[in-house]
């Protein structure tokens, strides 16, 4: 394991300090967010420090500390988010003869970003208004835009300090999970609890007649 600070214009390797680390990554749904923990008053990570984190030589994390919590053990919690914690910026934009690709450039220009390797997505958008909605949502949208006419899906994802635009196909791995190799247990739930609706109401407000119209939308099934 390689864990790597650099903090107050010095660089420290703090493998041997660290007690826990937690990585959380979302599929085309925000930064990824690392959280560890260590002991040792006398290194001060400070908010804005670089972290970078391999395990095995393979590179797994690396972004910037976000907030630094402390507590009566003396153990000391640091959370750290990739590059696209800067895209919550909120904005409003005209996407105009773009591709998606155009769009993740705009996005990496405007808030001075690192960037890999960005897929040719070819495919030319619909022209849309978008208003006060965080860049990252604006490429989302792109996304999901393109799936619908191509039937291509691609990624959106901070790898190891670089924006990259990936296909989804060149993802794949060659790689069979079953219950004789690598599984030791799953779960499977199917839930209408969350986010489920059978009824849908509108109101839109009508500039000729100066009144609300209200439509209703409704699941027989």
């Amino acid at each position: 394991m390689e864990f790597i600070v650099e903090t107050n214009g010095q660089i420290y390797e703090i493998s041997q300090l660290v007690t826990k680390v937690k990585l959380n990554e979302r599929f085309n749904d925000g930064c990824s967010k690392f959280e560890f923990s260590y002991l040792n008053d006398d290194l001060i990570i400070t908010n804005g420090s670089i972290i970078s984190f391999k395990y095995d030589n393979e590179k797994i994390f690396k972004g910037y500390v976000f907030k630094v919590e402390r507590n009566e053990s003396k153990e000391i919690t640091v959370i750290a988010y990739d590059q696209l914690r800067y895209c919550k910026t909120k904005d409003t934009i005209v996407v105009e003869k773009e591709t998606v690709t155009n769009v993740v450039k705009k996005m990496c220009n405007y808030f001075n970003l690192k960037t890999g390797a960005l897929a040719d997505t070819k495919f030319i958008l619909p022209t849309s208004a978008q208003w006060d909605k965080t860049w990252l949502d604006i490429v989302y949208t792109a996304i999901s835009d393109n799936l619908m006419a191509t039937g291509k899906k691609y990624c959106l994802r901070d790898n190891f300090g670089a924006i990259e635009l990936k296909d989804l196909e060149e993802l794949t791995l060659n790689l069979a999970l079953g219950d004789n190799s690598l599984v030791h247990g799953y779960s499977h739930t199917i839930s209408i609890d969350d986010n489920y609706y059978n009824q849908i109401k509108l109101a839109l407000d009508n500039e000729k007649t100066g009144v609300r119209d209200v439509y209703v939308v409704k699941d027989s099934n």
